[in-house]
């Protein structure tokens, strides 16, 4: 009899100490916490500065899903899921953690504006919000490869950290995953054209009226053999029309320059309103029978004659 309480005391032993074990203890738990980890770790090697904002935070979600942390700054983890008191203060010590080593990993003059955040997820939103923004990229002095090679660049990462939201129940018959897969592809097609050079007015507004809209790739391939038309000399009837343009402003206002009342030209000769001086009379000679305050003026009109 006393070998077999014994033998039960023994037996149910492990499951006794199954339930005595803390949230953080348990490996299975959300809330398990490592006895080795440091809020004083630096999970990257570079600090988050305003110039690396993608790089930085894709270093730090790897990080972070290493640990097994991730949930905590993408919503899948919450406060609300610890029930018992011994989970809450497991979720307290995690979410300290976290922003501590979220905190580590940015620069002094950064932190110190999230510092007072309450959870990880808001000190990570916070950052994510501020140095993510779809900042405007233009082409400027690139050609339009590099231009383009610089937007996938940066539409890759920004779809890294913020993936497209999908529907996942099944039932759903709206085609709602469809839509939001057009708006992406139409976001990053005026990004694409708004950033080219003013030189593709032309083409991007041609573009811009295709129905359907061109895939994005349609789209570069449009501006590409513009690029390389213009690179030829064909096409060029842009800078052509532009220089013709400026070469006759600077003339109408190097003659405007003798100019007076509303608009109307004045000679610098004789100093009348309505001509220049090249088409002056009192120059050129007066034409025959011009009235001169009712005469004829007979000599500037054999003057004009010879």
């Amino acid at each position: 009899m006393a070998n077999q309480d014994q033998t039960s005391r023994t037996s149910s032993s492990p499951s006794v100490a199954h339930r005595e074990l803390s949230p953080m203890e348990d490996p299975r738990s959300p809330f398990f916490l490592h006895h080795g980890e440091s809020p004083g770790a630096i999970l990257v090697t570079q600090p988050l500065t305003k110039h690396n904002c993608p790089n930085w935070a894709r270093a730090m979600l790897m990080a972070l899903d290493a640990k097994s942390k991730l949930g905590f700054v993408d919503g899948s983890i919450t406060a609300s899921m610890a029930i018992t008191p011994l989970e809450k203060i497991a979720w307290s010590k995690n979410n300290s953690m976290i922003s501590s080593w979220i905190l580590n990993s940015v620069s002094p003059h950064i932190s110190g504006s999230v510092i007072y955040r309450n959870t990880a997820m808001e000190v990570w939103n916070s950052l994510r919000n501020r140095f993510l923004q779809a900042n405007a990229i233009m082409q400027g002095d690139a050609i339009v490869t590099t231009f383009f090679t610089d937007l996938q660049t940066y539409w890759d990462q920004l779809l890294n950290l913020r993936p497209l939201p999908c529907c996942s129940c099944g039932k759903c018959i709206c085609g709602v995953n469809d839509k939001i897969t057009l708006f992406h592809h139409q976001d990053s097609l005026m990004q694409f054209l708004n950033g080219l050079n003013e030189v593709y007015s032309q083409v991007r507004t041609q573009i811009l009226m295709m129905k359907p809209s061109p895939s994005i790739d349609k789209a570069f391939s449009l501006v590409i053999q513009e690029e390389r038309q213009r690179a030829l000399g064909f096409n060029g009837g842009y800078s052509i029309d532009s220089t013709a343009l400026a070469v006759k402003t600077h003339a109408f206002n190097q003659a405007g320059k003798n100019t007076s009342g509303k608009g109307r030209p004045m000679c610098s000769h004789c100093g009348k309103l309505g001509h220049f001086k090249e088409k002056c009379y009192k120059l050129i000679g007066f034409p025959p029978g011009y009235k001169q305050k009712g005469r004829i003026s007979m000599a500037n009109q054999r003057c004009f004659i010879s």
